[in-house]
């Protein structure tokens, strides 16, 4: 398992899955701060500023006749 990011503390962690509501075990908790880590970083590399012209040129168009 990796280690936790520095930028949101297990307290900070607990307290936001506190408030969204969901019943986190506490012997599981520090296994899921690990991976809130992991996960933002794989999102803020998604992040870009990409326009509707920078996707694939063949998409599905719903309601589009073959």
């Amino acid at each position: 398992m990796t280690e936790p990011r520095p930028d949101l503390t297990i307290e900070e962690f607990r307290a936001r899955i506190v408030l969204a509501g969901f019943p986190v075990p506490e012997e599981r908790l520090a296994a899921l701060h690990a991976a809130y880590g992991d996960l933002r970083a794989m999102t803020a590399r998604l992040r870009r500023a990409y326009g509707y012209g920078d996707e694939p040129a063949h998409l599905f168009v719903p309601g589009a006749k073959p």
